[in-house]
């Protein structure tokens, strides 16, 4: 019988290979950090403009002006936008956020000529045609009595309102009277503002070639582009409540969102937490996943992560459970936080752990569009292009102890916002942290 062949030694983790990106500069000071590694003729190109909430005038003004910049330009309607991305392969995608709107191009180097008059156009003349403005508006205006109605939303759109304010860019609520008031002129303005002047920076991906660098010189470089300040607004002003109860009568599941102010990526305790909530809740075989949904059925899924923007950033427990089992619930959520600060984790636990984070970021640098979303991700996080590598040691030589050291620091029950949407009417009168709302 033949004899198979050895399998491959396993080898520890000890370095990401993080290829970083070659920079240059446009004529007109904007950046662009190159990847190149594509076997294949294709690109990846995106421009992440500083123009999302923080840089509004009016609310929901940069997620319309984002979503309806392909729907014409000077000469081009949307459907003749569209077919032309479609002719040549492409496609084409604006996204609007909470601190950046992203343009994404995607498609071939030889035909980058032929799409250049569609970047250029929208990049600085979007046309915003009324029937689409007002189309927009209408559509969203229905979207939103339906979203209403679903307890994940109203708990995902209540814990920033609770944690920033409703008058503060990261904490309000979009609405069908905010929408109504929406209009074409101030979607034209915000994104000439915005978009069509601001300093972006740009990420291209793929095969770099000479092609590549003029088309973005081209479509990025030949304007005056400035750096501009954020719309001023008031500081966040938190919920007066740790515990916000908003009952759903006839909801057969709630919705729970814990949540808290956590540090930036910048910060000294940043990258150990990342670990500490790994275990918590980051990846299917968390501890919150393996008690409240594996051991207690009470869920589907249950995560924890952080969320990380310009000005703030939290950290998050989120899930969806009976409403007939909402209590338990929030009290295994307590449970398993008391557990990471009273005992150190296990070497076996903390093994697994780190294996799965480091294959995690392996596979966020697998290739040149992969490396490109890391590398949108160091930029918008204000990081050295060594962070990965930084991650990868900190993953490596975390102790039990200093997990620990960070539980007792931060994942404390009293300085936690607890949010439930649906609980039974009943039990509104007392929530895990004693105040019904």
């Amino acid at each position: 019988m033949a004899q198979l062949p050895a399998p491959p030694l396993m080898h520890p983790i000890t370095d990401a290979h993080f290829v970083h990106p070659e920079k240059h500069v446009l004529s007109n000071g904007v950046p662009l950090y190159a990847i190149d590694g594509a076997a294949d003729d294709i690109l990846k190109l995106e421009a992440v403009f500083p123009a999302g909430r923080r840089y509004e005038t009016a609310p929901g003004v940069s997620a319309a002006a984002a979503k309806l910049m392909t729907e014409g330009a000077p000469g081009l309607n949307g459907t003749a936008i569209a077919e032309t991305v479609e002719r040549y392969g492409a496609s084409l995608k604006v996204r609007g956020g909470f601190d950046y709107t992203t343009l994404q191009l995607q498609g071939l180097n030889r035909f980058l000529d032929r799409l250049l008059p569609v970047v250029h156009g929208i990049v600085y003349e979007a046309s915003y045609p009324e029937k689409e403005c007002a189309n927009y508006v209408r559509n969203n205006r229905q979207k939103i009595k339906i979203r209403e109605q679903k307890v994940d939303y109203l708990a995902d759109t209540g814990l920033r309102e609770a944690l920033y304010g409703p008058q503060h860019p990261y904490g309000y609520k979009m609405t069908g009277e905010l929408f109504s008031s929406l209009t074409r002129q101030s979607l034209l303005d915000h994104h000439r503002r915005t978009i069509a002047q601001s300093q972006p920076f740009l990420i291209a991906a793929g095969r770099i070639t000479d092609q590549v660098l003029d088309f973005a010189e081209a479509a990025f470089g030949r304007s005056v582009r400035t750096h501009i300040a954020a719309t001023p607004y008031a500081a966040a002003q938190p919920a007066a409540s740790l515990n916000i109860h908003q009952v759903k009568t006839g909801s057969v599941q709630s919705a729970l969102r814990f949540a808290k102010p956590i540090m930036a990526k910048s910060h000294e305790d940043y990258r150990r937490f990342f670990v500490l909530n790994t275990i918590l809740g980051g990846y299917f075989g968390s501890r919150l996943m393996s008690n409240i949904r594996e051991d207690k059925g009470y869920t589907y899924g249950i995560y924890s992560g952080m969320t990380h923007l310009d000005d703030a950033s939290y950290f998050y427990i989120s899930a969806e459970v009976g409403s007939h089992v909402c209590q338990p619930a929030i009290t295994e959520v307590y449970t398993e936080m008391q557990r990471l600060r009273d005992t150190p984790v296990g070497d076996e636990e903390l093994d697994l752990v780190r294996n799965y984070l480091l294959g995690t970021i392996l596979g966020s640098i697998d290739g040149p569009f992969r490396t490109a979303d890391t590398v949108r991700g160091i930029l918008q996080g204000h990081l050295p292009m060594d962070y990965v590598q930084q991650l990868v040691d900190t993953i490596r030589t975390v102790t039990p102890v200093q997990l620990q050291t960070l539980a007792k620091r931060y994942l404390l029950q009293d300085d936690l916002l607890e949010l439930v949407v649906g609980w039974p009417e009943e039990a509104a009168v007392s929530g895990a942290n004693g105040v019904g709302v």
